[in-house]
């Protein structure tokens, strides 16, 4: 064990031994607590990203090389209690408070819904449920004011390093939880009761009909929480084509409003909850199966 003299407020920081799965050799992660935000240290290395199983939508090709720096990420999605904190303290509004709804599931559908906001998602939330109905520009928001707080760069993950961290490294789980049955908040015959039009997980009941609390299920190999599922995250790329040639920390920036997303949802069954699955949203979105995740250095 040692300590970590990052700010006053930053406290122990413990080396643990996390055991792979099935045929990995262990690794050893460091957690360290960022006020009460805890981030898993994950070593850089170079990776195949994309579809590397050949089963996924045709934006996840074509497969190539691509290298990550070091990084740290959030090992839990984003809080209500965490995104609270921000807003009680810096007065900022979100898109949807400011404009007055967001996109809520009607059944058949994903219609806006007038008062919907962070704090009145229209399901129950405890502060420690992932935050939803934010957009790209209000997780930016609380980047920047993370950043401020802590006197680290906390900012939104690459796509690339988003990937990387799902995939244990780079390694070949296609989801979240690993290459076997689901076990993380995904579509289910609980959310399918509620609305019996829903593409569903059959015979997989995760007991949760919308999102749940963060760490409600197990870790990857690497100790991060709900990769799969729960609710899409926010990536700071702006959506684009795969391109083949090697590329070294990439950051896609094009001036549209289109950004991208990753991991899925509780909406989402097997195909939009793989690892390598890509989602693409107007920046502005916010609804009741968008969240986020940090990286912090």
């Amino acid at each position: 064990m040692r300590v970590l003299s990052l700010l006053c407020f930053l406290s122990v920081a413990v080396v643990i031994a996390v055991g792979g799965v099935s045929k990995e050799p262990k690794k050893e992660l460091l957690v360290t607590e960022l006020a009460d935000l805890s981030v898993a240290s994950i070593p850089g290395s170079t990776f195949r990203l994309g579809d590397v199983f050949n089963e996924g939508a045709a934006d996840e090709l074509p497969v190539s090389f691509v290298t990550v720096s070091d990084f740290s990420m959030g090992v839990h999605e984003i809080t209500v209690g965490q995104f609270t904190r921000f807003t009680e303290q810096t007065g900022y509004m979100t898109d949807a408070e400011s404009e007055g709804w967001a996109f809520v599931w009607d059944g058949t559908s994903w219609s806006k819904e007038y008062g919907a906001t962070y704090r009145k998602p229209g399901f129950p939330q405890t502060d420690q449920h992932p935050v939803v109905c934010v957009s790209w520009r209000d997780a930016v928001a609380f980047c920047g004011w993370l950043s401020g707080v802590t006197g680290r760069t906390v900012r939104l993950p690459t796509e690339a390093e988003w990937e990387f961290a799902a995939r244990e490294r780079g390694m070949r789980p296609r989801y979240g939880w690993g290459n076997g049955v689901p076990n993380g908040n995904v579509a289910d015959e609980s959310a399918a009761a509620r609305w019996p039009n829903l593409k569903i997980w059959n015979g997989y009941n995760d007991g949760f009909v919308i999102t749940a609390p963060v760490g409600s299920f197990h870790s990857n190999s690497i100790g991060l929480f709900d990769m799969s599922g729960n609710v899409m995250e926010w990536c700071a790329d702006s959506y684009g084509p795969y391109t083949a040639e090697q590329k070294n920390d990439p950051l896609v920036r094009k001036e549209d409003q289109f950004k991208v997303l990753r991991g899925g949802s509780w909406f989402n069954a097997e195909p939009g909850v793989r690892t390598t699955a890509r989602t693409r949203l107007n920046q502005s979105y916010r609804g009741t199966r968008v969240g986020f995740r940090v990286v912090v250095r």
